[in-house]
Order: C-alpha cells, then sequence, then structure tokens
C-alpha cells in the first residue's frame, strides 16, 4: 500500500480531532489572503552616507574604556579581557562578568542603572534615506528626518534607526539582509512563542479599492521550514477565540501596495527576549509580491525603554555577543525619543520607528465561539491555495461519514513523554520511540493547560506518521511478534481476519484507553485485509493498520467525553472512561 493509499484510508480517523474546535469562516464574499510572519526586524538602511563617523565600536573598546572610569590600571584591564576572551563557549576564568555589569561606579548593575556610566554618545545614522512614514505629518525637517528609498516620501520618521543604525549587529551584511541581533532574536523566540499572522481582506485584491488588514497573533508557532530553512508557506494557523493581539486596520490598495491607516497596534511576545511591540499612529506599508508572499513596513511610536529593557535584561550577553553598548544605547533612545512627552518632566517616552515584515502564505482559522468584527480568512481562497489546507480537506471528508462519532468535551494532546510510556506501556519498553514531536507549547505558564490548545500541522502529522510506522514495524518483527500478537495467521503471505480480531480488540483498548466500538475494529481489520493482499504479507499489513491507529487522534490526543449529569438535571459530566484516564496520567 502506497504512502498516499495510506494517509487518504486514516482521513476519517484524523478527521474529528484535527479539526475538533476548528470554525470554518463562512463565505462572505470578500476575498482574502493570508500570511504568516516569516521575518521581523528593524527596518535600516545603509547607503555610504549612514554612518559617516564610522560605525560605534565592538565591545572591546567600549568595555575597556568603561573600566578606565574605575580607576583599574590599563594593564589589569587588558589581562583580565585577554584571558576571559580566550574562552568563548566555556565559564569565565577572571571575575570579568561581575566588574563590567557594575563598571559604572563598581557596586550598582550597570544595565539597571545606566546613567552610573557617562553617555559615550552613540554613532548616529544620519544618512539621507530611511524607512517609514512621515509619523508627524511635518514633511521634511533636515536632519531629524528621512527619505524613504522606495516610496520617496519626504519627513520620514525613524529615530531609532537614527539611534542604532552604526551598530555593527544592526546592520544587514549585505543589506537587505536581516541585521544579525534582531535575526538571533527571532530565530530563537519564535519557535516558543505564537506566530504573527496578516489576513489582508477586500472584494478584489487584484484590483485597486479598500481593503482591512488584520494582525493577530497565532496559539501555534512557527517551527516549520522548507529545504531552504525557511518559514514553509501554505501552513495552517490557529487563532483563540480572543487573541492576545488582535489589530484591525482599513487601508487602500493600489497598484499592488497597501497602506493603511493610523491606529493604535500591538504585537504580543511571550519569548524572553523579545519585548511587547506597542506603536502608536502605527501604519502598514504591504506589497503583495508575485510569487505570493508579502514584503513590507510596519511604522510607528514606541515605548522607548521597552526596547531598552530588551537590550539591558539580558545585560552582557547582548553586549558581548553581539556588542550592543547597553548604558549607551539607554541615552541614545532617551535622546532621539521624539513623541508622547511625559507631563511631569516634559521628556519624551515615545520614539518613532520603522520594521521590515517578511511573510510567507499561511491559511487561517478561528476557533469557533468567536466574535470579532474583522473578516474572516476563508482558507480556499487564501494565496497558494491550489490544493486544500489539510484540515480543510480532512474536515470535508469527514462530514461525509455516516459514522462521526460525538464530539468530545475537549482534547489534549499527548506530550512526548506521555506517547513514549504508552508505548512501553502495551508493547514493552524494547520498542524504540525515534523522531520528532510536535514542540509543546505553554500556557499560562504550563506546558499542561498548553497541551490543551495546541493541534497537529501538515508537517507534524508525517513526524508522527514516521514514528508510527517505526514502532508498528517493531511490533511485527520476528524478535517480538510471537509476544505481542496472540495468534498466528494461518498464511503469512495472506489476510487473516480472525488473527487480526484478536490482536486489535487486545491493543486497540490499551491504545485508545476505552473500549473499541465494533465499527472501529471492523475498520481496523478491514485496513489490515487490504494492505495484507497488497503487499502479499500478514505481518505488513497488520502494522500498516497498526500505524494507523497510532497516528489517530483518539491515540494522539486524549479525548474528554462527556455524558448527561443525572444528579445535574441539564449538565454534563466526563464519562467514565475520560475520568479513568484523567487519573491515570495525573498518577504518572
Amino acid at each position: 500500500m502506497t504512502r498516499t493509499a495510506f494517509l487518504q484510508a486514516m482521513v476519517k480517523w484524523l478527521a474529528p480531532l484535527l479539526c475538533a474546535g476548528l470554525a470554518v469562516p463562512a463565505a462572505t464574499g470578500a476575498q482574502t489572503r493570508s500570511f504568516v510572519l516569516a521575518y521581523f526586524y528593524p527596518a535600516n538602511h545603509y547607503s555610504t552616507d549612514t554612518c559617516p563617523q564610522g560605525m560605534n565600536p565592538f565591545p572591546d573598546v567600549f568595555f575597556k574604556r568603561d573600566l578606565k572610569l574605575l580607576g583599574l590600571p590599563q594593564a589589569k584591564v587588558n589581562a583580565m579581557f585577554n584571558q576571559d576572551y580566550k574562552v568563548q563557549n566555556g565559564p569565565t576564568t577572571t571575575p570579568w562578568v561581575s566588574v563590567v555589569a557594575t563598571r559604572g561606579n563598581g557596586k550598582d548593575n550597570v544595565y539597571l542603572h545606566p546613567t552610573t556610566v557617562p553617555d559615550s554618545q552613540l554613532k548616529p545614522a544620519v544618512g539621507r534615506y530611511g524607512y517609514g512614514f512621515d509619523l508627524d505629518g511635518k514633511g521634511a525637517a533636515p536632519g531629524t528626518s528621512y527619505e524613504d528609498p522606495e516610496t520617496h516620501q519626504l519627513g520620514v520618521d525613524n529615530q531609532l534607526f537614527r539611534a542604532t543604525g552604526c551598530i555593527p549587529a544592526y546592520k544587514g551584511y549585505p543589506p537587505p539582509q536581516p541585521p544579525l541581533e534582531s535575526e538571533y532574536r527571532w530565530e530563537i523566540s519564535r519557535p516558543s512563542m505564537g506566530a504573527w499572522l496578516i489576513t489582508i481582506a477586500g472584494e478584489d485584491l487584484s484590483k485597486d479599492g479598500d481593503v482591512t488588514v488584520t494582525l493577530m497573533d497565532s496559539i501555534d508557532p512557527v517551527t516549520t521550514q522548507d529545504a531552504n530553512a525557511r518559514v514553509q508557506r501554505d501552513m495552517t494557523y490557529r487563532v483563540a477565540a480572543q487573541p492576545t493581539s488582535n489589530n484591525v486596520l482599513r487601508g487602500k490598495l493600489k497598484g499592488g501596495v497597501i497602506v493603511t491607516e493610523p491606529a493604535s497596534l500591538t504585537m504580543q511576545c511571550d519569548s524572553y527576549l523579545q519585548p511587547r511591540y506597542d506603536f502608536l499612529q502605527a501604519r502598514l506599508r504591504l506589497t503583495l509580491r508575485p510569487d505570493g508572499s508579502l514584503r513590507g513596513v510596519l511604522g510607528g511610536y514606541q515605548p522607548w525603554f521597552d526596547l531598552y529593557w530588551s537590550h539591558a535584561k539580558v545585560g552582557y550577553i547582548d553586549e558581548r555577543g553581539f556588542g550592543v553598548d547597553a548604558p549607551a544605547l539607554y541615552y541614545a533612545l532617551r535622546r532621539y525619543a521624539d513623541a508622547y512627552p511625559d507631563p511631569r518632566s516634559g521628556k519624551n517616552t515615545a520614539i518613532s520607528a520603522a520594521y521590515m515584515i517578511d511573510a510567507v502564505p499561511a491559511f487561517v482559522t478561528r476557533l469557533a465561539g468567536t466574535a470579532n468584527n474583522a473578516r474572516q480568512p476563508e482558507p480556499r481562497e487564501s494565496v497558494g491555495a491550489a490544493k486544500l489546507a489539510l484540515p480543510a480537506l480532512l474536515r470535508t471528508l469527514w462530514t461525509n461519514s455516516a459514522e462521526a462519532p460525538p464530539r468530545p468535551a475537549g482534547a489534549r494532546r499527548l506530550r512526548p513523554d506521555q506517547y513514549r510510556r504508552i508505548i512501553a506501556d502495551v508493547f514493552g519498553p524494547s520498542i524504540n520511540v525515534t523522531g520528532r514531536f510536535e514542540p509543546d507549547v505553554r500556557a499560562d505558564g504550563l506546558f499542561a493547560i498548553g497541551a490543551g490548545r495546541v493541534g497537529v500541522t501538515a508537517t507534524g502529522l508525517e513526524q508522527y506518521d514516521a514514528m508510527a510506522r517505526g514502532i508498528a514495524a517493531q511490533v511485527v518483527d520476528e524478535r517480538h511478534r510471537d509476544t505481542l500478537i496472540p495468534c498466528k495467521p494461518e498464511s503469512a503471505a495472506v489476510a487473516d481476519d480472525a488473527c487480526a480480531m484478536q490482536f486489535f480488540s487486545r491493543v486497540g483498548p490499551l491504545l485508545y484507553r476505552r473500549p473499541l466500538a465494533a465499527n472501529e475494529v471492523q475498520q481496523a481489520v478491514a485496513l489490515a485485509h487490504a494492505a495484507s493482499q497488497a503487499l502479499g504479507n500478514f505481518h505488513a499489513g497488520l502494522a500498516t493498520s497498526l500505524a494507523g491507529m497510532l497516528l489517530s487522534p483518539q491515540f494522539l490526543f486524549r479525548q474528554e467525553v462527556v455524558e448527561p449529569d443525572p444528579d445535574q438535571p441539564g449538565g454534563y459530566r466526563l464519562n467514565a472512561y475520560s475520568k479513568a484516564s484523567q487519573l491515570s496520567f495525573f498518577l504518572w
């Protein structure tokens, strides 16, 4: 049996939980395209006049400079620096870290108290060009504004670029390569936070007109890459009924470019490295590219201290690893802040900024029960929808089944340790489980809660399929079959439904954690029969059907099924098997 035929045979088993709780948006007549952010980084532009004073120094310069303020002899400073820098990836051999962290006055942490170090005056980016928008509406202002290199709009406000543009780690090599420091933050934080999604809706996105742009976060992280290590296109992302970030902007599409009206905007991050992005007077300029991807610029005013703190909280690591002089950055951000003055001090609290957006086509679906004023995306109209997304396909096929079981009240995806323990409990510890599991997601800080809010991506399904086939092959091999299969087939070369029935009647309840319905056993036996006939081998057919059972959501998810509560008319309670399963996993 081919892989395609096998997956098609598994569709009716996979559908209920892969699609459980996902609302398929109703067709509205509007066209939508959805995207997932592949990169988000400061929009810095470099030309020959950007840094006429040169680049800002690396840590070997500014560490030594600041340590001189403590009165340390130059020879001692050099010795400490050189000795520590010989150990790039191991523990330091000198008190270097503590000395650097208190280099302002010798006692206070310089990252918490940056003003203990004098302002070293970071060299600013003063060239002609800078990405962004004329946020303040004042037009060209020599020395304080830029010209956008793409639109050639004058009066562009991007003081964040002025403050950071001549820090080496903020310069891409070569442009438009993402800046090293920003790329590192993105790559490290992306797998641990919900993906950022953009959905564009309009009457006809091939023509000029009004559009709605929704920027929101998913409960699924961006973890899948293609063969070129880029974010995989056309993956499905789920959005919670009440997403943490849910920004709806109105705009106009003209000549393939969308420009939105000013609005407040929030982009939530759950990662330690990424700051929370809050923007006032934010606007987007997005270009729909011929290859289906999206590229654009997000500009607005954001609190400057949040930007500083994202560097300060990693302190020495960020300074030494990327050469970002944290105290000097504090002074620069405060100096170039250009909006929203504090009523008491009169000092500006926000700085104009612009960020580059790279996004690839994606499918977006909202969880059932959501109420939102944004237009809902229709996966079948999304960019790249030459084929249906897997969840949509499974839902379509499942609705044609007359034997669809009732939807459970809830489900929690097995965590890797739980998966392995079940396999060991059912088949013994000699069965090896190898492969890559779908990443766990924390909710309210806990994996246990996050397990109830995640599904299985298309790529994850392939990984589970590979693991299931590997396990099933071991169960039926010559080493294990006499122990794990309770019968011998009449012939090893043909199907034996009676023996297959005995096998699945024994292992099925253990894998599904409940008794199997008659039709479930019959389906497993029928698949084993068909596979045995196609492959000419009873054990290979049995392994094919067992792999399907291990790939089933009945196994991959801990289902919580409800029944009427006789003590509470109109109420419901977990049934006995759901309670027993819940107790079993709790004790484990």
